[in-house]
């Protein structure tokens, strides 16, 4: 106990000459009020003094350094855990991420190319109506699963991602309504439907550009896990 006693006494003359050092004291014997809270330090320093001191001889320290060294134990023990969790975490949705960019390729490729881009021999009079309908039922059906594999992927992960992807999914409907409605009617009234490309090119000009966006937002999205 005396031992500790010195020891802890031992420091005060280095603590008061650092707040002398610093400014919080003056230099004389008495204490000048040169800082708000040099008389409060030095109280807390004093207090500090015998709180340690009492600890020191009560029968309860083997019990809290039993306690500390438990929950020090348990820190040390979850924190390497709680960084392979997040480690795990990351891992996880860039791999979601490359599969949504994977499939968001594959849905322009095949859902988009193949309808709306081949849509473009029928304003060459290169094939007919019945043509098209053709290289479209001819289509890899798995392929189309993809888009809807996407939106799945957006909703349980990536909800900051739904609104560009609403806007692609917007434009496609939007223009396969144009295909099928405008642009048919006037086909089989034997009208001339080169009058309406112009409005076409637009269209997927449009969705062209959502695409490339919404792939641009995944890599950001990447970047920043």
């Amino acid at each position: 106990m005396l031992l500790f006693e010195l020891t802890v006494i031992k420091y005060i003359p280095a603590v008061m000459g650092m707040m002398l050092r610093t400014g919080l004291i003056g230099k004389s014997n008495v204490f000048h009020l040169k800082h708000p809270l040099s008389m409060l330090n030095m109280y807390c320093i004093l207090e500090l003094r015998d709180f340690l001191m009492v600890i020191s001889n009560s029968p309860l320290l083997p019990a809290i350094f039993a306690i500390t060294g438990t929950v020090l134990g348990a820190v040390i023990g979850i924190i390497p855990h709680y960084f392979r969790e997040k480690s795990a975490d990351k891992a996880f949705r860039k791999n979601k991420l490359e599969e949504l960019y994977y499939d968001i390729n594959n849905w322009i490729n095949f859902s988009f190319f193949i309808p709306i881009i081949n849509f473009y021999l029928v304003f060459k009079k290169e094939i007919d109506w019945n043509g098209y309908l053709k290289i479209i039922s001819e289509s890899e059906p798995s392929k189309h699963t993809k888009f809807f594999k996407s939106e799945i992927i957006l909703n349980l992960y990536f909800k900051e991602l739904i609104p560009d992807f609403n806007k692609l999914t917007e434009a496609f409907q939007n223009t396969n309504r144009f295909i099928n409605n405008e642009i048919k009617t006037v086909y089989l009234a034997g009208g001339e439907i080169l009058v309406l490309k112009p409005e076409f090119d637009a269209k997927v000009k449009d969705i062209t550009g959502l695409a490339e966006n919404l792939k641009e937002k995944i890599k950001i999205v990447a970047q920043r896990i």
